[in-house]
């Protein structure tokens, strides 16, 4: 592995990120992304798994009934516009926190309908006696099992309370043969209690993986047949919004967060191939603050906090000591225990919406979270740390380091705020890509030498990346020639 210069970074960028719209250079920033715009695809994923007792299912499958009702009700609304990805702006409202006192009495009445059926009443301690934890597949086989009765409990409760409007009307409804589907469900879930000690992850995995692998190509076969727009809306609420409803469960778990990618050899043909607009971007160079014992710091300025005002809250500004931390690849990204990891609620909203009961029964998973909340804060956020810090060791090779932003209050939503404007003297160097156009050259040099006139240096040091026939590698030469006047 090269030997890393301590202290510096480099920063593929595109020519047009630099001189485009955003004007990185010019205006000295660094953009933070959000993990789904960065390259890799498994970047933020949360490998989720659920344990827990009777209360925290039970009030898990609450909550699915409310993030279902919300999503019925704006999708008659927005009839052919509505569109599944819609459920995960749901995903962080709870009973108590529904929108209207009508839709809360409506989510109370679909609960006490959806427990009366059958033996749903029982479902959450099936699953809470499962002594081994459960994944997305197994979650998500059963939440597929109940979704067309919760289907069905929720339009006949908007139906006898006048809520479903005339327009947009869904087309006809799935039929459930109710007692059927739950008395194979229930089959299942009995038949691994049972043998849960023989069966070994990797068997649960690959037999619910294989149902569930059924189950989409089955919706997918289902979505291609249908040919008008509003069925095609209706078929994320019909068929795949169990599925979007697991996937969103990971926005309970973590905050937001976003990167800034760095690494520390300019010279990876791959990478400026990848990062570096296919060699006709730029490397920028930047100078780490070192400190003892802890990774060097970049010190950016941007978005530090708000503060109230007669006029309302305004955002604060400031200088923010960002380090430099190296990703660690991995052959399994970290595990997260979903019942103990719920931090996007404040206390009080955990407490009673999923760690009580309607008779004030406390579970057990609040001893291990309320219980000493300094303890669990600090496991919390090492978790997070690992997660955020972990690639699968296929991306090894790019000896990544980054800086993050994140915020309890997600105070960098906005794009304009993940733009953090870092000091010129920050900025050592700028390598031209091997096919950087001539003309770019250019404009980059005279922005750096505006800036370097204005803070009274003489110099600014250029580089030129090089392919070397003689070792096949890329090589970085000093332009030492460019001088400013």
């Amino acid at each position: 592995m090269r030997k890393h210069n301590h202290g510096v970074f480099y920063r593929f960028r595109s020519v047009d990120a630099l001189l485009g719209e955003r004007k990185e250079l010019e205006n000295q920033e660094i953009y933070f992304c959000p993990p789904d715009q960065l390259n890799d695809p498994m970047e933020g994923y949360k490998d989720l798994f659920w344990r827990g007792d009777e209360i925290v299912w039970r009030n898990l499958l609450k909550h699915y009934l409310a993030c279902l009702t919300q999503s019925l009700l704006t999708a008659f609304i927005m009839g052919k516009d509505y569109d599944a990805r819609l459920a995960r702006n749901f995903i962080l409202t709870m009973p108590s926190t529904l929108p209207t006192e009508q839709v809360k009495g409506i989510h109370r009445r679909v609960c006490d309908t959806f427990f009366c059926i059958y033996k749903l009443a029982d479902l959450p301690a099936m699953l809470a006696s499962h002594t081994s934890a459960l994944r997305r597949e197994e979650v998500g086989f059963c939440l597929r099992a109940v979704h067309g009765i919760a289907l069905k409990c929720v339009m006949k409760i908007l139906r006898e309370v006048g809520c479903l409007p005339d327009v947009n009307e869904p087309p006809t409804v799935p039929q459930i043969t109710e007692e059927g589907v739950l008395k194979n469900l229930f089959k299942v879930l009995n038949g691994l209690k049972e043998h849960q000690v023989e069966y070994k992850p990797e068997m649960l995995a690959a037999l619910f993986g294989a149902s569930a692998h059924i189950h989409r190509q089955m919706d997918l076969i289902r979505y291609h047949g249908v040919t008008d727009d509003l069925s095609r809306a209706w078929h994320a609420i019909f068929y795949t919004f169990p599925e979007h409803y697991v996937d969103s469960l990971h926005d309970l778990v973590y905050f937001n967060w976003y990167a800034a990618c760095f690494v520390t050899n300019p010279t990876h043909a791959a990478m400026w191939g990848h990062y570096g607009d296919g060699h006709q971007g730029v490397c920028l160079k930047f100078r780490a603050e070192e400190r003892e014992g802890q990774p060097p710091v970049l010190k950016l300025h941007g978005v530090t906090g708000w503060h109230g005002g007669p006029n309302g809250g305004s955002q604060s500004y400031g200088d923010i000591l960002l380090p430099f931390e190296r990703i660690t690849y991995t052959d399994k990204l970290p595990e997260v225990d979903f019942f103990r990891s719920i931090g996007r609620f404040p206390v009080p909203v955990l407490e009673s919406q999923w760690y009580r009961d309607e008779q004030g029964n406390r579970s057990s998973c609040a001893d291990d979270v309320l219980g000493n909340m300094s303890e669990w804060h600090q496991r919390y956020l090492a978790s997070f740390k690992r997660l955020i810090f972990a690639k699968l060791r296929d991306w090894q090779h790019e000896d990544e380091y980054r800086l993050t932003l994140m915020s309890p209050l997600d105070s960098f939503s906005e794009a304009k705020d993940r733009k953090l404007k870092y000091r010129f003297s920050d900025l050592e160097g700028i390598i031209f890509g091997i096919r950087t156009p001539l003309a770019e050259k250019a404009r980059i040099i005279d922005i750096v030498a505006a800036k370097c006139k204005a803070e009274g240096k003489k110099s600014f040091a250029f580089s030129q990346a090089i392919y070397s026939a003689h070792n096949g590698k890329i090589e970085i030469y000093p332009l030492d020639l460019i001088k400013f006047n």
